[in-house]
């Protein structure tokens, strides 16, 4: 199962949005932070980094 990435942005805080699909078209969505911590986000909700 591979991510392919979608989208890339950065938002006005430095943070950068990046959007990834997989093959059975899920999404997730990873901002990093401008400290280097990175949040993941499932259908709008946080949920915890994956390896």
């Amino acid at each position: 199962m591979g991510w392919n990435k979608k989208h890339e942005r950065t938002d006005k805080q430095g943070g950068t949005w990046r959007t990834y699909e997989n093959e059975k078209g899920e999404k997730i969505v990873i901002r990093t932070n401008p400290n280097g911590s990175e949040s993941v986000f499932k259908d709008g909700k946080k949920v915890n980094k994956q390896k």
